[in-house]
């Protein structure tokens, strides 16, 4: 267990020296408030991470735009606020003791003696277009009345239940309503109702009631119960209570605005101060493009000792305009001096740290990711997009800009210009950075944002094969990615993986992801990535030919790369198609590396056609591996299954390249095409039975994760 912990009604965190927390992530929690377990585990690693590379050091301010947000009320003990709309009813504020000690909950009572409901609820509703479970809980207290109802109206599935305040006990429920009641002390009790909603616009109700379901009875003025700590949130368990002292808006902006590096609430400490139009969430800090932009009240001048050592970092989630002219953040102090990370413009980047004499150019097409400009001791103004130098420019500037640093705009001098509408998941700024600092600062912000289900881009894996192989194929879905990183260290595990020559995990459901060597994944004939020709389905199952003149070269030579006594080939089929000769493979005279299916019998060969190996083929679904382990020693394994095998010696390997959809006929032509549906091949050196398990339960495990398994 970690030794941390948390006060019920405090949302700062009290971590113990146990907690396995950096100290400078408990510093960051402790102002933030923050004690969400994956936002924690998320600073905490890309604190660890930042020293570990020996860049923390170098931060002058880092923002790394995290909430817990979890309570999706405003106004949470405050219901005299017009958020909250009263029916019948009087809301007299700070009337008693809360749970938490302070005089802050509220009375809810009767203003009519009309037999009528007495009510508060949440205004405005919130969206729910597909059903959900969303819990709502408030602490109650009973007053001159002793029961209340809870509900969560709106949707199309009624969540609610009646709760008696004085014998702490849940009364009549609503069908498919969870509801609990628990003491909270002095006479307070913690009321919770939870359901899935339907769809619809939903909104969460106090009664005060007159018994057990009794909504409509003759009222006394002046009569109530006390309420206080309204929350509303997603799933079926009321967690701890999270309080929202005016709007959801400011609550994340005040978890926004701190420096990670010197989480205090002043201007020395480098926090943000928030101006014009934001829209703050999970997924980051989001200017309007008009007015908002945040000060970080950094001087460049004043921070940064050398002009030859600064560094700007913003991660962007938004793809800009292809014609617009906005800067994600900078400085210009009127002269010639200017700071700024990115300007897009007509598809275009600009990079310039320090004199606005010195400014770098690149083309950018799409604007996520990670953008950082860059001058370190050499005297370079470099710019680089997610770890990739995009420009590297010789210069020497002689200054730094004496203005504010702004994200979301340009400070020019008095007036803030050029604004952004870009959604920022992580800013910096720090002193110059290596070619390897700045590779693996963007490692470490991809694999925070990651870990918040935020990341735009390739994700971060662990094993360095995967990740050459989702760079090259541009791989964004984290579910993606991780299938190919357990695929990948999976086969490594049973010593398959440098058996292989070639690995083509048919992931990404596109041509130009589909085509990639896994093994290799360059784009050159050499390094096997496939080249397809003639018809093509490709999709998030695999690839597909047509069956009349769609095949794929692998450009694998297999006398060149294979030997007669070591070979295998394998491929999962997701088509069940047993009519006529399809096959896979390369063909010269009588030596032939295929599969091959008809409707009465399947046979597979490497090598020459005299060593065939004939089955009964009852369907073509699966992975179908065929194997030599010597120049007389073949079997075809479906699965785990040995269902053929043959012991004739062979001589020779075929000398033109294997084609998938089709077999090579003898390097002039494709043929005997096949429809099979792809969802991985492979080819390299032979399988002993052991291994040809091995391969076959970790490519269906890939499957599996991908939800494509037959």
């Amino acid at each position: 267990m970690y030794g941390f912990g948390y006060s019920l009604y405090n949302r700062t965190p009290f971590l113990g020296s146990g907690s396995g927390f950096d100290p400078a992530a408990q510093a960051y929690f402790a102002a933030t408030g923050i004690t969400g377990a994956t936002q924690q585990a998320a600073i905490n690693n890309l604190v660890k991470g930042l020293k570990t590379d020996g860049i923390w050091s170098k931060m002058k301010a880092v923002y790394p735009f995290v909430t817990d947000n979890r309570n999706l009320l405003s106004y949470t003990e405050d219901f005299s606020n017009v958020y909250w709309q009263k029916q019948n009813c009087t809301i007299t504020t700070d009337a008693i003791t809360a749970p938490n000690g302070s005089t802050t909950a509220d009375k809810m009572a009767e203003s009519t003696t009309a037999n009528t409901f007495r009510q508060t609820r949440a205004l405005p509703t919130i969206s729910t277009p597909t059903a959900t479970t969303y819990t709502y809980s408030v602490y109650l207290k009973a007053a001159e009345r002793n029961w209340a109802f809870l509900n969560i109206e709106g949707g199309t599935i009624g969540v609610g239940a009646n709760f008696n305040l004085t014998t702490g006990t849940v009364g009549i429920t609503t069908s498919g309503t969870t509801a609990t009641i628990s003491n909270a002390g002095n006479g307070w009790y913690r009321c919770t109702v939870s359901g899935n909603v339907g769809t619809g616009s939903i909104y969460p109700v106090t009664y005060i009631m007159n018994g057990d379901n009794v909504f409509t009875y003759v009222g006394v003025v002046g009569n109530g119960i006390y309420f206080w700590g309204a929350q509303l949130e997603l799933g079926s368990t009321a967690t701890t209570y999270q309080p929202i002292a005016t709007t959801q808006q400011a609550f994340i902006a005040s978890q926004f605005k701190f420096n990670l590096v010197n989480p205090v609430d002043s201007d020395a400490a480098f926090r943000l101060v928030f101006n014009g139009g934001w829209t703050h969430s999970s997924n980051g800090a989001l200017p309007n493009g008009t007015n908002g932009y945040a000060d970080t009240k950094l001087v460049p001048l004043s921070v940064f000792s050398s002009a030859n050592s600064i560094s700007f970092g913003y991660y962007s989630r938004t793809i800009g305009g292809a014609a617009e002219t906005r800067m994600s953040m900078g400085a210009f102090d009127g002269a010639s001096d200017s700071s700024l990370i990115i300007r897009w413009n007509n598809g275009f980047s600009y990079s310039n740290l320090n004199e606005n004499l010195y400014t770098a150019l690149y083309t950018n097409a799409d604007t996520h990711g990670f953008y950082v400009a860059n001058r370190n001791t050499i005297n370079r103004e470099q710019g680089w997009k997610n770890g990739i130098k995009m420009i590297d420019v010789v210069n020497t500037p002689t200054t730094r800009t004496n203005k504010n640093v702004y994200l979301g705009a340009l400070n020019n001098n008095t007036a803030p210009l050029y604004f952004d509408n870009k959604q920022s998941a992580f800013a910096h700024i720090a002193d110059g950075l290596t070619d390897t600092e700045a590779a693996n600062l963007y490692t470490r912000v991809q694999t925070f944002n990651q870990a918040l289900g935020r990341q735009v881009g390739v994700p971060i894996v662990s094993d360095a094969d995967a990740q050459a192989f989702l760079n090259s194929a541009e791989i964004t879905d984290l579910t993606q990615a991780n299938a190919i990183n357990t695929l990948v260290t999976d086969l490594k595990a049973q010593g398959l993986w440098t058996k292989m020559k070639a690995i083509y995990p048919f992931v990404g459901g596109t041509a130009s992801t589909h085509k990639w060597n896994l093994k290799d994944p360059r784009d050159l004939d050499a390094a096997y990535r496939l080249v397809f020709n003639g018809g093509w389905t490709h999709s998030s199952n695999g690839a597909t030919p047509n069956g009349t003149n769609g095949y794929a070269d692998t450009k694998i030579i297999p006398s060149s790369v294979l030997t007669t006594s070591s070979a295998h080939f394998s491929k999962y089929n997701r088509t069940n198609d047993l009519v006529n000769f399809k096959l896979d493979g390369s063909y010269t005279v009588n030596n032939s590396t295929l599969f091959q299916h008809n409707y009465t019998s399947a046979n597979g060969c490497i090598g020459q056609a005299t060593s065939t190996a004939t089955y009964t083929a009852t369907n073509t679904q699966g992975l179908f591996t065929a194997t030599r382990i010597a120049t007389n020693a073949f079997k075809v394994f479906k699965n785990t299954s040995n269902i053929a095998s043959n012991t004739t010696s062979i001589t020779a390997m075929p000398n033109s390249s294997v084609y998938i959809g089709a077999r090579n006929e003898d390097g002039v032509s494709p043929g005997f095409y096949n429809s099979y549906q792809a969802a991985f091949a492979s080819i390299g050196d032979g399988l002993n039975d052991t291994e040809a398990a091995a391969l076959y339960t970790a490519v269906q495990t890939y499957q599996t994760t991908l939800s494509r398994q037959v």
